[in-house]
């Protein structure tokens, strides 16, 4: 079966355009999240192993933690500043990508999760994507909906099937969390963590990895969160810029008064 033979019935192929998906990562990543978010940033001592997958010539799955209509956006601007010369692609909910078909040209595919026919079709179309491409990634959200991160993280069983298919892939796990700290709009705040290959190879060994990694990840993120403390991470968009309004900012940086928020001077018990 063809790329653009597969049953729209069952998933809808991507219609990836080198043209337009750089203009929609630029704008993401420059304008849409900044704009939206104080700053980007991941885990300090996670971002060598992060950046070392960049070159890995064998596919990459990366399986994200699903808490928002962002996380999409941060993925793609993650793999844009950390991972620029992989292609990547992702599934969406196909009734849900219909209305958004510009997703489509950045490598965004449908498939119809609460259909059991629709995995085989996933994977003959992930497998002709992996096959086609130079250093693929496929970008997962394996909860498969919207989930609060202080929930525990139960994964549908179509990402360890996926593992299960590919046994040279790379498997990470990347944890993000949205949270207000100092100023008026939220950080973005990031850890990665690698995912070992179980032995032996199966798709119960990965579901099992998968969920323990990801349960690991998270919660050591979420122990950085409640720190309330920046120093332990690199940022990678943003960060700068802090204060009120504009305006009243200027006014302040005229008169020799910085804007930025602070409670350095508080005494911490």
């Amino acid at each position: 079966m063809a790329l653009a033979d597969a049953p729209t019935s069952l998933l809808l192929p991507d219609a990836y355009s080198p043209r337009i998906a750089p203009v929609f990562t630029w704008y993401v990543t420059a304008k849409l999240i900044p704009g939206r978010f104080h700053a980007v940033r991941i885990v300090t001592d996670t971002l060598d192993a992060a950046r070392s997958v960049a070159d890995l010539s064998q596919p990459l799955l990366v399986v994200m933690n699903h808490q928002s209509w962002w996380d999409p956006m941060i993925g793609l601007a993650l793999a844009s500043t950390l991972w620029p010369a992989r292609r990547g692609i992702a599934p969406m909910d196909a009734t849900q990508l219909q209305k958004f078909q510009i997703l489509r040209k950045i490598g965004i595919f449908g498939i119809h999760p609460d259909n059991p026919a629709s995995m085989a079709a996933m994977l003959e179309f992930v497998d002709q994507r992996f096959a086609a491409l130079s250093k693929p990634t496929l970008m997962l959200t394996p909860q498969g909906q919207f989930v609060d991160v202080r929930l525990p993280i139960e994964i549908r069983p179509g990402v360890s099937a996926l593992a299960a298919r590919f046994p040279t892939c790379r498997v990470v796990s990347v944890a993000i969390e949205y949270t207000f700290w100092l100023d008026q709009k939220p950080e973005v705040l990031i850890r990665f963590q690698s995912v070992p290959t179980p032995d032996p190879v199966s798709t119960t060994a990965w579901h099992r990895a998968l969920t323990q990694v990801m349960t690991a990840n998270s919660s050591a993120l979420a122990a950085l969160v409640q720190a309330r403390d920046a120093a332990p991470f690199t940022t990678l968009i943003g960060g700068s810029g802090s204060g009120t309004n504009p305006f009243y900012n200027l006014w302040n940086r005229l008169r020799g008064r910085s804007t930025d928020l602070s409670t350095e001077h508080r005494t911490r018990r």
